[in-house]
């Protein structure tokens, strides 16, 4: 049976999607097929020929089947996603991205992540707030998972675990080289230049802010398409280490200079979102 989780967070979809596999290994997943997973990743635009995405699109489409050895799909309906899935792939689970709201699609399990340092903003829905339905609907999603610890304490949040990001190496885009993040990865006296197209880029610029060198940061809008001009005219240094979410240097592949490194992290979801989480999955697939 095919199980479909509502979710919508990358470094929650790795981390999930690892532990899934893990546990798949261990024997303890899904009792029977060949558990497999799969995106079901929105995006893009339906046309006579196909569906055409752009270039950034492509490339993050691309390296999630990468880094997760996934299948992945790509359609502005995720009905049809799906319906794909079913027809062409052996697929047992299926991560659906942000569309919480996106009730057409069949869901078995709903994870809501929750940023957690802007959390709820001032707890009004669009326009007036962030929040595209009231806290309330919270009560109705099986798991809450709050991305980095809270803010605040509120009870809307009581049963919420927390995922971590821990920093683990730099990882020349380039080359490939791996330099652990503890200590002093570039020579002293170097000048870290963070580079994010996020919606949040603070706490990319806080986890930098362990290394023992000035940081400067150069903030770009979510999802940002980057060119070498770019850097070229927000006076990026080429002499100097440029530093990025892995999720933001794999766009700049084709130009990376020598000094083009990204973080590479650790997802670490707490013990009792991974139980629940598989108990559930398990149970469902009984």
């Amino acid at each position: 049976a095919m199980r479909v989780l509502r979710n919508g967070n990358f470094d929650e979809y790795f981390g999930f999607t690892f532990h899934m596999i893990e546990t798949r290994v261990e024997g303890g997943l899904v009792k029977s097929g060949n558990n497999r997973f799969c995106f079901a990743f929105h995006g893009g635009q339906r046309g006579s020929t196909g569906l055409a995405v752009g270039i950034d699109f492509r490339t993050t489409v691309d390296w999630i089947a990468e880094k997760t050895s996934c299948p992945v799909v790509v359609d502005p309906d995720r009905e049809s996603a799906l319906r794909f899935l079913l027809a062409n792939e052996d697929v047992d689970v299926v991560l659906s991205d942000d569309g919480l709201q996106h009730y057409r699609l069949h869901r078995d399990i709903e994870v809501v992540v929750i940023d957690g340092q802007r959390l709820f903003g001032n707890g009004f829905c669009l326009p007036a707030g962030p929040l595209r339905e009231p806290v309330s609907r919270l009560c109705q999603a099986d798991f809450l998972v709050v991305n980095g610890a809270p803010s605040e304490r509120l009870q809307a949040l009581a049963t919420a675990t927390v995922m971590e990001l821990r920093a683990t190496f730099l990882v020349n885009l380039s080359s490939g080289e791996k330099r652990p993040f503890a200590g002093a990865p570039f020579k002293m006296g170097a000048k870290v230049q963070a580079i994010a197209a996020l919606g949040n880029p603070d706490r990319f610029y806080q986890l930098l802010q362990q290394l023992p060198y000035p940081i400067e940061q150069f903030s770009f809008p979510d999802h940002h398409v980057f060119t070498e001009k770019d850097f070229a005219q927000r006076g990026v240094n080429a002499q100097q280490p440029v530093v990025m979410t892995e999720k933001d240097a794999v766009k700049c592949r084709q130009f990376a200079g020598a000094n083009l490194w990204y973080l590479a992290v650790e997802v670490q979801l707490a013990k009792q979102f991974r139980d629940g989480s598989t108990a559930r999955i398990d149970a469902l697939a009984k």
